[in-house]
């Protein structure tokens, strides 16, 4: 990506409010393989936005967007959440980067953090690849309902 798409990009989901900022990074993670990604609701989410499974491992996600650096107030919102909810891995997901203490943090809680470039690694992952997937799936329901309708006919 040239860096005028790039600086296009950034400022697409910089301008994003924060539920804008949560639907955005649900599908974006159904786009890079993520299963029953179900977004958790403004209030009374215990520190995490939206659930997720990826090869049969649960992922608490804590989504942040705003201006600046992220501190350690969103590292123990992830680390309380994903305790509270029993989930595998715990994450922070946001548009910009962190600070020092909460990579710290991160680190000594067992907390994953995804920042403005892990953000785009996973835009670049739903490109043809995601066009492709769709298409493949579309296909394969359509023939399940051929078929069905096939069998149903010499039934009757």
């Amino acid at each position: 990506m040239n860096k005028e798409k790039q600086k296009e990009f950034h400022r697409f989901f910089d301008r994003m409010d924060g539920l804008e900022f949560e639907d955005y990074c649900a599908r974006l993670l159904k786009r890079n393989g993520y299963k029953k990604v179900e977004v958790t609701g403004a209030s009374g989410d215990q520190g995490i936005d939206i659930i997720a499974y990826r090869h049969r491992k649960s992922y608490g996600i804590q989504c942040k967007n705003y201006k600046g650096k992220v501190n350690n107030k969103a590292v123990q919102e992830a680390y309380a959440g994903r305790t509270y909810y029993g989930l595998d891995y715990g994450v922070v997901l946001r548009n910009n980067y962190f600070t020092k203490s909460a990579r710290e943090l991160a680190e000594e809680t067992d907390i994953q953090l995804w920042d403005r470039d892990t953000l785009m690694e996973m835009r670049k992952h739903t490109g043809w690849i995601g066009v492709i997937t769709g298409i493949l799936l579309s296909a394969a329901v359509i023939g399940g309902i051929f078929l069905l309708i096939y069998s149903l006919q010499e039934l009757f």
